[in-house]
């Protein structure tokens, strides 16, 4: 399932969020949000699927959330737990891909953040993970999953994307290839990087493949897999559902 990250990538993976991803902050404020006006029941435990280097899982901790990390990738995973050493905090994290999920009625929310959804590519692996969501959430619990709204690239897809990130004397420089699958509904993120660490220079390669999910059919799983109550959003500061024109589907259901 999509792309295990290598270290060199990790190392500065950091970096790279930073620059590319939304404010922590905006997302971390939507959880509790969503956690007070559509939850059922108190939200005190939470899984945090595709955890990765701890984007969420060490910002929830902090604001004392008992969080559960989940990722396939040891080397992210060992990322974050070098945080979590720092920061004095006791690491809950599994290495595991998210179609392996084995709870039961464990956790008050899940939550599956920047798209990491998608790498489940077909429609029986989605079914499943989301059953296996439903599985590990307490009665009235919530899941919450955000994914890129593909739909939204009209009149703005670029094949090819440069970029540069500075920070601390690390210059990150990317060309990234973008290609479309389009039977399947398959989006290919080809990527090259060069990485000057302070006159240390290091090259990475990293592919993803993603599926094209759309609004209509991430309702359908969600529905098919149990969830009910399932509202969308377009942005982490919105607090009214999506209409139109949103760059990011974040959807929220109830068990």
């Amino acid at each position: 399932m999509g792309s295990i990250y290598t270290k060199p990538y990790t190392d500065y993976y950091d970096l790279k969020a930073e620059n590319l991803f939304l404010k922590v902050g905006e997302e971390i404020e939507f959880f509790k949000f969503a956690f007070e006006n559509n939850a059922k029941i108190k939200i005190t435990k939470i899984l945090d699927v595709g955890c990765g280097t701890g984007r969420h899982y060490i910002p929830l901790t902090q604001a004392g959330y008992e969080v559960t990390g989940l990722d396939p990738s040891e080397n992210m995973l060992n990322k974050l737990r070098i945080k979590l050493e720092k920061g004095n905090i006791g690491p809950r994290i599994i290495v595991k891909d998210m179609r392996e999920i084995d709870f039961d009625a464990q956790f008050d929310a899940v939550i599956c953040m920047n798209s990491a959804f998608l790498y489940l590519l077909t429609d029986d692996d989605i079914l499943k993970t989301l059953k296996a969501f439903h599985r590990a959430l307490n009665d009235g619990g919530l899941v919450i999953i955000d994914i890129m709204n593909f739909l939204s690239l009209f009149g703005r897809y670029r094949e090819e994307v440069v970029g540069r990130q500075i920070k601390d004397g690390v210059v990150c420089e990317t060309a990234i290839k973008h290609s479309i699958e389009d039977v399947p509904a398959i989006w290919n993120h080809d990527e090259f990087g060069i990485i000057n660490d302070n006159g240390k220079e290091i090259t990475y390669h990293e592919r993803h493949r993603l599926r094209i999910s759309t609004y209509n059919e991430m309702r359908r799983f969600l529905s098919d897999a149990g969830f009910r109550e399932i509202k969308c959003f377009g942005d982490f500061n919105d607090r009214e559902e999506a209409k139109a024109n949103a760059r990011r589907l974040i959807f929220v259901a109830v068990r």
